[in-house]
């Protein structure tokens, strides 16, 4: 017998390690490339510096909104009830009886879980969630999902490990 409900926070530790690095990694690109145009009135240059910076910028404003703010604030990064999984970082809802192969990658020392599904056409699809964002153990986290795959999905059988 499974709990009604087992939740995973974001993990704190790495949100703000990822805020703090691409910050001083923008602010390391500004006074490098930024800077000394303006110093030698190369308007054009600094243009450029400008669009370099921007990608860094948004990204690391994509991660404060997406990932920290909601980790300082310590909501929950990932559900797992009755009917299925809720994957609050990614805003998607997967039930019990959608999956059909559940896979557990590792790439570059991050975990991924993917979700395999039919679509309502039939056709075979995936959704993933990337535990780095998750605070827990990522082996935990998938034997659980597997366990809750196994006592509420009659289709199931575990075909990986």
């Amino acid at each position: 017998m499974h709990d009604d409900k087992i939740i995973y926070r974001y993990n704190l530790g790495y949100c703000l390690f990822c805020t703090s690095f691409l910050g001083w990694v923008i602010f390391i690109l500004i006074m490098m490339i930024f800077i000394p145009p303006f110093e030698k009135h190369h308007t054009s240059s600094a243009v450029a510096a400008a669009l370099v910076i921007l990608a860094p910028v948004i990204y690391l404003v994509r991660i404060t909104i997406k990932y920290t703010i909601p980790a300082i604030k310590g909501k929950t990064a990932l559900e797992i009830n009755q009917t299925g999984i809720i994957d609050y970082a990614r805003h998607f809802i997967i039930e019990w009886a959608d999956i059909t192969d559940l896979r557990l990658f590792y790439n570059r020392g991050m975990a991924t879980i993917y979700f395999h599904f039919k679509d309502t056409e039939g056709v075979e699809d995936y959704i993933r969630t990337r535990l780095i964002w998750v605070s827990g153990d990522s082996r935990e986290i998938y034997s659980i999902i597997a366990a809750n795959l196994e006592d509420r999905n009659p289709n199931w059988k575990i075909k990986h490990e």
